[in-house]
This record gives C-alpha cells, sequence and structure tokens, in this order.
C-alpha cells in the first residue's frame, strides 16, 4: 500500500474518477478507497462520494480486508458498530482489495445506508471494478512516486553542486594557504643552511667536534625541512594549476645517472648495491627535466628507506605494442614490502602505510603523491608491484619523444665561375 504522503491532487482526482466510474454499476451512498503507510497500524480512508472527506481507522473490517486480501460483503450492518464509526447510518457495504502482481495497493469501500443492499452477485460485480481500479491506481501510484523521486534527485543534485563547489573552494583556500605558509618559510630557512654551512666551512673560525656535530644535524633538518617545504610548494602549485612545466626530449639515461650519484653515500651507509640497465637505443622521453629528476630522487629515496638488506635495480625499455610510444622506467628494492591493501594509499596526499606517531619510517607521505601528479603533468602514469618482505617495484611511463624533423634548405647558384 502507499503512503497518505504520496497522495497529490492527480491521484485525488483518480479516486474520484474511480468512484463515479463504479456509480454506473453499482448503487452506493458511500464510495472510497482506504490506503496506510507501510510501517504503520492506522488506515486513511479517502470518501469520494458523496463529498471528499479523509478519515483516519484504527482497526477493524478494512484492515481485516486489507491483511487478508480477501473481499467481505457486509449485507447487514447493525446500528452503532464501532468500525463505522464515521458514518454510522451506514447499514451495508462491499470491502474489495486492490492488489496487483500481489502487491497490494489500498482497500475499495462502497457502503449503503439500506441493509440487504448488497448481495454475492454485487460483490462479485465489485471485485472486477476492483480488478480494472488496482491497475489505475498502482500506474498512477508509480508515477507518483517517480515524480518525488525526480524531485529528490534535483534537490539532492543541487546539494552535491553546492558542497563540490564548497570543497573547491576549500582546496583552493589550502593551495593558497600552503603555497604562502612555503614561501614564509624558505626564507628563513635557506638562511639557517646558508649559516650552517658557513660555520662548518671554518670562514668564522674552525668549530671543535662537538660544535660541528651540532651544526651538521642544524644543516642536516635544516635540508629535511626545505625539502618537505619544497613538496608542500609543488603540491599547491599543482593543485592550484600553476606550475609551470618545460617539456623536452630528454634521455631517460642522462637522468638516472645523476640521480644515482646523489644516492651513492646513503647506499653505501646501508650497504646496498644497486644496478641500472638501460638499453643503448632507447629513445627519448618528452619530459620536463626538472621534474623526471625530481620524480626519479623520489622512487630512490624510499627505496633505501625501506631497504635493509640486498639492493635496488633501475630498469627502462619500450613498451611494445602500444601507439603513442611510450617508454617505460621501474625502480626494485629487496625491501619490506607494501600488503596489497595499503597499495591504494600510498599515492595519495600526506598518506602512508604506517601513520601512528611512533612509525617506524620518516617521512610526510608526499613524496610519491607529488610523482604520481608530476608525471601525470607530463602525459605518463605510475604503478606498483610489491608483496610484503619480497620489495617493491615502481614503474612509470612516459611519452617518446616526437622530434623534429631537420630543416630543408637548397643553395641556388647565382652565376658561373
Amino acid at each position: 500500500m502507499t503512503t497518505p504522503e504520496l497522495l497529490s491532487p492527480d491521484l485525488l482526482e483518480l479516486l474520484g474518477r474511480i468512484i463515479a466510474r463504479a456509480r454506473a454499476a453499482l448503487s452506493f451512498d458511500y464510495g472510497g478507497i482506504a490506503l496506510s503507510a507501510a510501517a504503520e497500524e492506522t488506515l486513511t480512508l479517502h470518501l469520494a462520494y458523496p463529498a471528499p472527506a479523509t478519515y483516519p481507522i484504527q482497526a477493524g473490517l478494512l484492515r481485516r480486508a486489507a491483511v487478508q486480501r480477501q473481499p467481505i460483503l457486509l449485507p447487514d450492518i447493525q446500528p452503532g458498530s464501532p468500525d463505522w464509526a464515521f458514518r454510522p447510518a451506514l447499514r451495508a457495504a462491499l470491502l474489495i482489495p486492490l492488489a496487483l502482481e500481489g502487491q497490494l495497493s489500498g482497500v475499495l469501500l462502497f457502503g449503503s445506508d439500506t441493509p440487504g443492499a448488497y448481495d454475492a452477485e454485487d460483490l462479485r460485480l465489485a471485485t472486477a471494478l476492483a480488478d480494472q481500479a488496482a491497475l489505475a491506481l498502482d500506474t498512477a501510484l508509480r508515477a507518483t512516486a517517480a515524480r518525488s523521486i525526480a524531485a529528490e534527485n534535483v534537490t539532492l543534485i543541487a546539494a552535491l553542486e553546492q558542497h563540490a563547489a564548497e570543497l573547491r573552494e576549500a582546496n583552493r583556500l589550502k593551495s593558497e594557504f600552503l603555497a604562502n605558509i612555503s614561501h614564509e618559510l624558505r626564507t628563513p630557512m635557506n638562511a639557517i643552511i646558508g649559516f650552517s654551512e658557513t660555520l662548518l666551512s671554518g670562514l668564522y673560525g674552525e668549530l671543535n667536534a662537538t660544535a660541528a656535530d651540532r651544526v651538521e644535524r642544524i644543516l642536516r633538518n635544516g635540508r629535511g625541512l626545505l625539502a618537505l617545504i619544497d613538496d608542500l610548494l609543488d603540491l599547491s602549485r599543482i593543485d592550484a594549476g600553476k606550475l609551470q612545466l618545460a617539456p623536452e626530449p630528454l634521455a631517460l639515461e642522462e637522468t638516472i645517472k645523476p640521480a644515482v650519484e646523489a644516492v651513492k653515500t646513503r647506499l653505501a651507509s646501508k650497504r646496498l648495491s644497486i644496478a641500472v640497465s638501460v638499453p643503448a637505443d632507447l629513445p627519448p622521453v618528452e619530459a620536463d627535466p626538472t621534474r623526471l629528476r625530481q620524480v626519479l630522487d623520489n622512487l630512490l629515496d624510499n627505496a633505501i628507506k625501506f631497504t635493509h638488506y640486498g639492493g635496488i635495480t633501475i630498469c627502462a625499455g619500450v613498451e611494445e605494442g602500444v601507439e603513442p610510444a611510450r617508454v617505460w622506467c621501474s625502480v626494485t628494492d629487496t625491501g619490506i614490502g607494501i600488503a596489497p591493501e595499503n597499495q591504494g594509499i600510498i599515492f595519495d596526499e600526506f598518506r602512508q602505510v604506517d601513520g601512528t606517531s611512533t612509525r617506524q619510517y620518516e617521512g610526510t607521505g608526499l613524496g610519491l603523491a607529488i610523482s604520481r601528479r608530476l608525471l601525470s603533468l607530463m602525459n605518463g602514469h605510475i604503478a606498483v608491484e610489491s608483496s610484503p618482505g619480497q620489495g617493491s617495484t615502481f614503474t612509470f611511463w612516459l611519452p617518446v619523444a616526437r622530434l623534429k624533423p631537420p630543416e630543408s634548405y637548397s643553395i641556388q647558384s647565382t652565376g658561373g665561375l
């Protein structure tokens, strides 16, 4: 059955037409349809004849007809029956459930002030009318419900669009804040790093071992903080669409070699090996040299951080059978690995596999996120393959550079010798 809230003016008009049509075949003093909410015990009787009226029905024969889904013939109703308190003069009634494909939509009521007004033939006729009314009512109820859902969807879509606009504005404000705070922090941090380097150089006099050790710690942590500030600044620029790239044809090996040289001291301190395998005929990629180096630095930094034994391997090649042509580059380590359920979050900003304050490995969770965003800006992408205890392989793809053909020219003779 339906809820009273779904009774639109169109639906009430339909109920009136159903009762009016029934009057051509039956004689009655009262005609209407009882409906109810699925979770409520109270029926609502909507009388359409002799005049529109609505009555709540707590219990009784109307509800029994609805529950049993069987027509009920009441040829002689005794005066004062509590079932018909809303119509004390009622002396005979027909109650016919309106059901379609097992779904009850209401109970049809025909009533008379004359005792014995109805018999079995009238019940059969009313049941036939009810079958037609059930189809019309079910169609109308479905249409009304559909319009109600459509209206709710419009409201929901508007609310979602408003929420999306608010999120975009919040993201813009966050990006502006990160950019501003990064700029404000860079100046004093560069001063700290510069003074630390000057002190260690001996320009202001030689430092004793203890002082030199402390200044080296200041310098090391200052550089770490500067790297974090640069990451935040990059992230804010990417979010704001203000990061400028200068892509050019680039030999991948020319970026890999200096990146490897930069981490050899860290590799040696952890006794890790490194191997590079790049084909001599590898075509150049289309990429920004600075940002490609940043991606490689992030991947090597992670590989070293999470590897305690073994080593790191860098490989590259051309992906076969794809258009446009792409070059792949992988960084493989023999480190702790990443569980499958955590591989989906490692490329998210500020997300780490171990996000607790007591985690073993330092970091902000920005390196991989920025790498993915940078590669996307260079028409590339990145993926990971890993198993706990078996190490990880991070592979990124970049498009092969489209080299411009050399410009042709000719020399025209201006005369003989």
